[in-house]
This record gives structure tokens, sequence and C-alpha cells, in this order.
């Protein structure tokens, strides 16, 4: 969505879009509507479903922009050349990256998908200023430097969502500031949004005294907006739910503002392909007919997922990068309000612009350029800091020269070791970071200063069921099992379904000789992960101790069903009485 330029439009007779009560749910108040949906999804699912089911959304809301750009004749013939090249040259670059493994072009789409984000709130907010006839440039203005300063600038404020950021630096072999560099920049931002904030609160009481007040629709979209973005940035620990609140208020909001331009061309007449005035006409039957193929252009990414070829999963993660990409590139122009077809059917002024470029192919280059030269950098970063490790990882162990999947494995391993030590360097006050830092020490069997960092990332966040059960486990293996069961407790309490945490807590009980307690914590680790031979393995030995070997026998034999080469159930079962 665009800025609607200066001039004199009448205001539409409704403030609203859709009308007040479809507005405040889809467009205003939806993060009250996602936020207890999520909530509750993760009541009943685990946070990577509730994840997958947030990308499936993210993919299927790409659909409607394909559906207008090859189903809309007139627009089709405008951009015809767009259209054709830009999914041959994007799905070139995006599917040898992928299958080489290279993240600078993820990373990129990263940067460019904030953008695509803050553009959205962006144009909801002209819409509504114009639909009031409110079309001053300077409020354009300040709404745009609203929403860059909050969604720039919150992201840099908090740990849990400024290293996803840097870890896609870091991986395309771009520097991240240290530590002391990055606390002036958060300094320097919360400065700026500051100010910016306090000028757009500004502007609209300027605006109220007179008499050219701003639409107080789109003062609260903004206020409601910029406020669960700080909350995603600040309160969600899970970088995971933290994706899919976002993802889903985006999505609701893209598919309101998307559906409501359609139905208006349809009630106005527009030239419009077949498909689309199908789809956009009046009927139950249409609605859900347009919601199932968006959701079956999502199940092909989900599904691709779900393949035993790694060769193929890859390839349809470059297939799926390129829809990703080619989305934010489409509307970028097939929704812009300054398009009379877009304005007319939105109730707002759509005249044109000026713009620097006299010709529109050039202003067209210099804007791909803006994606073209840094994903061309970072691909050249990437691939040299990919060399210099593999030169690493070739070097001979005690005279040995390595295989080809041994020198694979060391140069991946080599790569996460840089990138961790990168991220930890600036960012210490990361909760995941430090988790990392202690499990890899308690890899090591460095057991002290693993406990240091598992204790620092419980003090950053109490409810890390993966930390408790760890530290339990250091515990666990210095013979400390009263030591051990408050972290498996704590574990329990956060997470129910974690199969470690129950799986182990029944390991400490059974060597405290707590056998029954014990048993109903296997019991519970078997329903969690029935398919593991191993929880059958230690229900097995519980058993066995309690002194109920035919029970136990039955249970080694589940094991072995499991995995016939599971050779300690095979050991303990020729143990056993028959």
């Amino acid at each position: 969505m665009t800025a609607i330029p200066k001039t004199a439009a009448s205001p539409a007779r409704s403030p609203w879009i859709l009308g007040p009560w479809r507005d405040s749910l889809l467009i205003i108040g939806s993060p009250i509507l996602v936020v207890p949906l999520v909530l509750l999804a993760l009541t009943w699912f685990s946070a990577a479903q509730v994840t997958a089911f947030a990308v499936l959304f993210a993919m299927s809301h790409h659909l409607p922009g394909f559906i207008r750009a090859y189903g809309d004749r007139e627009l089709f013939r405008r951009f015809r050349t767009r259209f054709l090249l830009a999914p041959v040259i994007l799905l070139a670059v995006t599917v040898p990256a992928t299958v080489a493994g290279l993240h600078s072009v993820i990373f990129v789409t990263m940067l460019w998908g904030n953008w695509h984000y803050l553009a959205q709130a962006y144009g909801f907010g002209r819409i509504y200023d114009g639909r009031m006839g409110r079309t001053a440039q300077l409020d354009a203005r300040l709404d745009k430097a609203l929403c860059l300063a909050w969604f720039v600038g919150t992201p840099i404020l908090f740990s849990n969502a400024t290293i996803g950021f840097f870890e896609g630096a870091s991986r395309s072999g771009l520097p991240i500031p240290s530590s002391s560099a990055l606390t002036t920049i958060r300094f320097i931002t919360q400065i700026v949004m500051g100010a910016i904030t306090l000028l757009w609160i500004g502007n609209a009481i300027r605006n109220g005294i007179r008499g050219t007040a701003s639409s107080p629709v789109k003062l609260s979209m903004l206020g409601t907006t910029m406020l669960y973005v700080w909350f995603i940035a600040a309160f969600p620990d899970n970088v995971f739910v933290a994706y899919a609140l976002f993802e889903i208020f985006h999505d609701t909001q893209y598919l309101t503002i998307v559906w409501a331009i359609n139905r208006n061309r349809v009630d106005k007449g527009q030239e419009f392909g077949g498909l689309s005035r199908f789809l956009f006409s009046p009927g139950a039957f249409r609605v859900l007919f347009y919601v199932g193929i968006c959701a079956l252009y999502g199940l092909v990414d989900l599904g691709s997922k779900q393949s035993d070829s790694e060769l193929f999963r890859d390839v349809m993660l470059g297939v799926f990068g390129a829809s990703t990409i080619l989305h934010y590139y489409f509307d970028g122009f097939i929704w812009r309000l300054r398009d009379a077809s877009n304005s007319s059917a939105l109730g707002v002024n759509g005249s044109a612009t000026k713009t620097w470029f006299h010709r529109p192919w050039l202003k067209h280059a210099a804007l791909w350029s803006i994606f073209a030269i840094p994903a061309g950098v970072c691909l050249v970063l990437e691939s040299n800091q990919r060399a210099a490790a593999l030169a690493e990882a070739e070097q001979p162990i005690a005279g040995r020269s390595l295989t080809e999947s041994e020198i694979a494995d060391r140069q991946s391993r080599l790569l996460k070791e840089q990138l961790h030590d990168r991220l930890f360097a600036t960012l210490p006050d990361s909760w995941e970071l430090q988790y990392a830092t202690g499990l890899k020490l308690a890899q090591e069997q460095k057991y002290e200063e693993a406990r240091q960092h598992l204790e620092e990332s419980l003090r950053l966040l109490p409810d890390n069921a993966d930390a408790h059960v760890t530290l339990a486990g250091i515990h666990l293996l210095k013979n400390e099992l009263e030591d051990a069961l408050p972290h498996y407790h704590a574990a329990i309490a956060t997470d129910p379904h974690h199969k470690k945490a129950r799986l182990f807590h029944g390991r400490a009980l059974m060597e405290l000789k707590r056998y029954e307690e014990a048993q109903v914590e296997f019991e519970a680790a078997w329903r969690i992960a029935s398919d593991d031979p191993e929880v059958a393995y230690w229900t097995g030995i519980n058993l066995r101790r309690n002194k109920q070997p035919r029970k136990a026998r039955k249970w080694q034999q589940r094991a072995l069903a499991i995995d016939p080469d599971y050779q300690l159930a095979r050991q303990e079962l020729q143990s056993l009485p028959r």
C-alpha cells in the first residue's frame, strides 16, 4: 500500500472499510482475536505444530495476489513483462541457493518481509484517512515514520526478536555489532522511537484542534498495531510462538483488505478475470471455495516438508522462497492506492503522485537493486565464509585424511560453533544462547561451567523446560538425585508433554526406589512417545526392580517390536524369567 497524494478528496460516507464490527474484529482489534486462539491452541498442540499452521497460513495468503496478477486481464496487460520474467529469475536464484545450503537470500527476504509488514500497516492508515478525505502529506510522512520506527526499532530492543536477524546476518557473512555497540544502538533507537511517536501524537492533536482531525479509526488501528508489535517482541519467550502470533495477525488483515477490494470491484462492474469474478461474487460457497484453494496452496508447502528426499525438500524450499519474494514484490504495485481500480474500490482518491524517475523502468531497476545488490554481496560473503570453514575441516586429524562425509560434518560443526560464538558475544542476555552454551558444555562434560550458563538461562527464562531437564541431567549424572527432582518438577509443570522430563524424572525416582511414582512418569512418557523403544525399555527395568517380571517382559518385547536391534532390551529380556 502506498500513500494517498494530497488532493481535494471528498470524504467517504463511512470511515470504515467493511463496517464497524468487521473492521474492529479483523483489522483494528485482530490481536484480541489472534492471541487467545494461539494460546488456546498451545494447550492442545506443541509450539512447533502451531508454528507449522502459521507457516501454512502464511503461504496460503500468497495465493490471492497471484490470482490478481495472473487472473486480472487488464492488470496482466500492463505488467506482462514483470509477471512473466520475475518468477523465472527468482526461481533461478532461490532454488540453487537452498540446494547449496546458502542462507543469504533467505536473510535478505527476511528484511524485505519486515518492510512488507510495516507497509501494510501504513497502507491501512492511509486508507482510513483517505475515506475521511484526509490526504495531507505531513500526515502520510508521519504515519510512515511511525511504522518504520516501531517495526524496525522494536526488534532491535529485545534480544528474542533481534537474534533471528543477527543469526541471518552472521550466516550470510556480515559482521554483527558487539554487545557494547548494541547497547548504544538500543539507546539511540529508544530516543528515535520516542521522538517520532511524540511527533505523531502531537500532529494528531494539532489536526484535531484545527478541525482536520485524522481518522479515529486510523489512530486506533496504528495504536493497536504498534502495541502488538511491542508485545510480540517483548513477551513471548518462544520465537516460534512469536512468529505465529504475528503471522496470523498479518495474514488476517491482509486477507480482509484483499477481500474488500475484490468484492467492491465486482460490485462496481470493473473488468475482471473469470476466476476472480467467480471467487469474489456474493455467496457462502464462493467464500468456502476461496478459503479452500488458499489452504491447498499452503498445504503443498507443508506436504513438501514431510518428504524423505532431502533434495526435494531443498528444491521446494527454494520454490516457496521464490513465492514469498514474489508475494512481497507483486504486493508493491498490484494493490497500490494510486491504482484507480483499487482506490475506487476502497472509496479513496487515487490520483498520481510525483516521482523522481522520468522513466518507469529506471525506477523499477533502482527498487530491485535494493534487494539484488545486498543479496549478491551476502551470497559472496557467505560462500567465502563456507570456503574458509571447508579448508579448516579438510585438515588431517592425527595424520589421517578425512572422508568426504567426515569433512562435511566437520565443516557444518565449525560453522555452527562460529555462529554461536559470534551471537553469544553480542547477545549474552539471550536465554536461548545461554541455554545452548550450557548444553554444549554439558555434552563436553564441563559440568560446572554448564551449570552456570543453564542457571543464567533459567534466570532469564524461568519456564525453560529444556534448561531444567539439562540441569537435572547433570545432577543425575553426579548422583545428586534429590537435587535433580525440583528441576524435573519445574519442567513438567511448564510442559507436561516433555518426553525427556517424564522419562528421566522416572529414572531418578526409580533410583530412589520410589517405583510406583516412577511408573506413573514412565507411562506418561509412553503416552507422549509410544514409538520410542527407550521409554519401553526403562518402563520394563522399573517393573523388574519393583518385582513384576511378567509385566517387565512385556515392555521389553514392546521395545524390541519397535527396534529389533535394541540390544539393551534384548539382553534384559533374556535375563527375565519366562
